[in-house]
C-alpha cells in the first residue's frame, strides 16, 4: 500500500482562493464560475475563516440552510446598500446542484492533501435531499409528440428540424448542438470495416475532450437530407469543415438584431453558431401543439433520448456512453432509473425514438429486481459458516 500523504493545514479562504487559481475551476465555463463564487462565499460567510480540517457537515449543512432560506429583509437592505447581490432562498432542485459544488470542492481538498481522504462533508446533508423535481413522464416527449415537433419545426425552418433531431437522437446537450461543426460529422464508412460506423463527434469545453456517439439511422437521414439544402441555400457543392451545423440566422440591418420571423426561405450564416435555440424551442412546442411545461426546454430533447435508449436495450450503461457521463450514478439520476427497467454502437445504429414503446412509469413491481436485507443478511452468514 502506498504511504498517505500528509495533511496540510491551510485556512479555509486560503484553500478556495488556491480552488479559484487552480485548473479545475478554470476549465468550468464562466456561469459555472460565478455559481462557485456564490456558494463558497457563503459557505466562508458562515463558517468562517476557520481550518480547513474544521470543515464538519454540520457547517455545510448549516450553510445549506442558509442557502435554502436567503438573507432576510433587513440583510438583503444592507447587502443591496453595499452594492452586492441580494440573497433569494433556493429550491431544492438547485440545493442539489450546490451540493455538486461541494462535492467537488471536496474533491479538490482531497487532491491537494487539505483534508483527508477518507473525510467528506457534504454527506448525509439534511438540506439538500437528492429529490427528484418533477416525474420523468413530465419532463420527456411522447413517440407522438416527437413526430409533431418535428414536422412543426420543419415547416418553419429546415435548420429547426435539423436541430431537434440531433438532440433527440444523439442525445446532445444544446450547447453541444449548436457549437458542433461539419468537421464533426463523420458519415462516410469503409465498408470492408465492419466496426466503423457513422459517428458524431461534440467538443466538451468542460473536460477539453470529444465525445463520440454513433450516428442512428434515423439521425444519418435527418443529417443528409439537411446536409442537401444546406448545400443548396449557400450554392455549393461541398461544405466547409469549419461550418456549424447549426448556423446562426441573419441579422437585420436596421437594428443588427437576429429577425425572429422565421419562413423557409431565411437565410443562414454558416461560420456563426445559432443563439436562439431557446426561442425555436418554445415556438416549435407551441405550433405542435405540446403543453410546454417549467423545466422544459432544448435539453428535453437530451432527456428524451436518454429515456427512450434505455426502454430500448433495458441497458444503462448504454444511456451512460451517449449521454457522457463519467459516473453511472449520474445518469441513475439523470433518467429517474429504478430497478424494473428492462454493445453500444450496434444498440445505437438501429435506434430510433420514433419505434420505441412508451418509457415505462411508475413504481417497479413488488419483488422485481430487488433483493430485501434480510435475503442479503441470511446470505452472509450461510457463507460465513459455509
Amino acid at each position: 500500500m502506498p504511504p498517505q500523504r500528509a495533511i496540510v493545514e491551510v485556512r479555509l479562504r486560503a484553500a478556495i482562493e488556491h480552488f479559484y487559481e487552480s485548473e479545475m475551476f478554470l476549465s468550468y465555463v464562466a456561469s459555472t464560475q460565478v455559481s462557485y463564487r456564490r456558494v463558497l462565499g457563503i459557505l466562508l460567510e458562515v463558517c468562517g475563516n476557520i481550518k480547513v480540517s474544521g470543515l464538519t457537515p454540520a457547517l455545510v449543512d448549516k450553510t445549506m440552510l442558509s442557502l435554502r432560506n436567503g438573507a432576510s429583509d433587513e440583510e438583503n437592505a444592507r447587502r443591496r446598500r453595499a452594492g452586492l447581490d441580494i440573497r433569494s432562498g433556493r429550491d431544492n432542485y438547485t440545493l442539489n446542484i450546490d451540493r455538486g459544488m461541494f462535492r467537488k470542492f471536496i474533491e479538490f481538498l482531497h487532491l491537494y492533501s487539505y483534508m483527508s481522504p477518507d473525510r467528506d462533508p457534504t454527506l448525509h446533508l439534511k438540506n439538500a435531499k437528492r429529490i427528484f423535481r418533477k416525474p420523468i413522464e413530465d419532463l420527456v416527449l411522447t413517440v407522438e409528440q416527437v413526430r409533431n415537433l418535428l414536422a412543426a419545426a420543419e415547416a418553419r425552418h429546415p435548420r429547426d428540424r435539423a436541430a431537434f433531431a440531433v438532440g433527440i437522437f444523439a442525445g446532445l446537450r444544446p450547447s453541444e448542438i449548436v457549437h458542433l461543426q461539419v468537421k464533426g460529422i463523420k458519415l462516410d464508412v469503409d465498408p470492408n470495416d465492419p466496426q466503423s460506423v457513422p459517428t458524431l463527434g461534440a467538443w466538451r469545453p468542460k473536460i477539453k475532450d470529444w465525445h463520440y456517439v454513433p450516428i442512428s439511422l434515423p439521425l444519418e437521414a435527418e443529417l443528409i437530407k439537411w446536409f442537401t439544402w444546406y448545400k443548396a441555400k449557400l450554392g455549393v457543392d461541398e461544405l466547409d469543415p469549419d461550418w456549424y451545423v447549426i448556423p446562426a440566422r441573419p441579422k437585420n440591418p436596421g437594428n443588427g438584431r437576429i429577425n425572429e420571423a422565421v419562413t423557409p426561405e431565411t437565410g443562414i450564416v454558416p461560420t456563426k453558431p445559432s443563439c436562439k435555440l431557446n426561442l425555436d424551442t418554445d415556438t416549435a412546442f407551441a405550433n405542435a401543439g405540446i403543453r410546454k411545461l417549467k423545466g422544459m426546454g432544448p435539453h428535453t430533447f437530451r432527456r428524451t433520448a436518454a429515456c427512450m435508449l434505455l426502454a430500448e436495450t433495458g441497458d444503462i450503461r448504454l444511456v451512460q456512453a451517449m449521454l457522457g457521463h463519467q459516473q453511472q450514478q449520474n445518469t441513475e439520476m439523470y433518467v429517474r432509473y429504478r430497478n424494473g427497467f428492462l454493445p453500444l454502437a450496434s444498440a445505437l445504429r438501429g435506434f430510433s425514438p420514433l419505434d420505441v414503446p412508451p418509457v415505462p412509469t411508475g413504481t417497479p413491481p413488488e419483488g422485481g429486481n430487488v433483493i430485501s436485507l434480510d435475503a442479503v443478511r441470511s446470505r452472509s452468514q450461510r457463507s460465513a459458516t459455509g
